[in-house]
Order: structure tokens, then C-alpha cells, then sequence
């Protein structure tokens, strides 16, 4: 899927209409469309703040959001990679996907949900990052 970068709007199309669908359908089916979308929105913002951009990059990176947590890469393991200043964005991501899986448990049994709403973290690594406004879920946003 590597091509010309999507905008955001493009980017959450395909992926939650196709990328979720395929490999994520149990969130689609809990939370409905538009908080996944939301979510994943804000997942990445995430994603840019640690340096990958590239919109295959972004969906792996997301992917491990929605299988190991939206915190995950406060864990040990994960973070150790993404402080990785001498890693490229695909570099980052094969290594994410290495981190043991006795590391990643924990960030599975310790996921903190109001990740995907940066607003509701205390000092959050992405409030005000590269001038992104943080989304939020609005009274009244129907999912579906």
C-alpha cells in the first residue's frame, strides 16, 4: 500500500473501511465506525509524533494500538524502540513487532482506554504536537 501519502480523511477510509475490517472487525462491531474512526484519528497523531508518516507505517503502528493498547508504547520494550533516533519509520515498526511477547503482556494487561482521547492524559505526548487539534467525540456522533 505504499504510494503517495492519503490525507486524513483518505487514511481513516481505508483504514477502518478496509484495514479494520479485515484484521480489526471485533472493535468495528463493539465500538461502531465513528469512534473507531475517531480513535484512529488520534492514533495517528501518535503515530507522527514518533516519527512514522509513511500511511502503511501508520496502519501497523495503529494496528498494535488496537491488539496490545492504545498506551502501548509507554511499555518497556516498545519505548525503547520509539526513542530510537538511529532506527528509519519501517526500522521502528519491525522492531515493535519483535518486542517479546513477555513485554508486550504487560502493556495488554496494563491498557489505558483514554489514550485514544489524548485530552483526557495529563501531559500527553501529542496535545499541541505540530499544531494538531485533538479530537473528540461530540454529543450527539452517532456510530455506525
Amino acid at each position: 500500500m505504499q504510494g503517495p501519502p492519503m490525507g486524513e480523511t483518505a487514511f481513516l477510509d481505508w483504514f477502518v473501511g478496509e484495514f479494520m475490517v479485515e484484521n480489526l472487525s471485533g472493535w468495528i462491531e463493539d465500538m461502531g465506525t465513528q469512534t473507531c474512526r475517531l480513535f484512529s484519528a488520534n492514533g495517528r497523531r501518535y503515530a507522527h509524533h514518533f516519527g512514522i508518516r509513511r500511511d502503511d507505517l501508520v496502519a501497523q503502528f495503529l494496528y498494535l494500538m488496537w491488539a496490545v493498547g492504545p498506551n502501548f508504547w509507554r511499555f518497556p520494550g516498545f519505548a525503547e524502540v520509539l526513542a530510537r533516533r538511529d532506527l528509519s519509520e519501517a526500522a521502528k515498526i519491525d522492531a515493535l513487532f519483535e518486542v517479546p511477547d513477555k513485554l508486550a503482556a504487560r502493556a495488554i494487561t496494563e491498557a489505558n482506554m483514554d489514550y485514544w482521547m489524548p485530552n483526557l492524559i495529563e501531559n500527553n505526548v501529542i496535545t499541541g504536537v505540530d499544531g494538531y487539534r485533538v479530537l473528540e467525540r461530540r454529543d450527539g456522533d452517532e456510530d455506525g
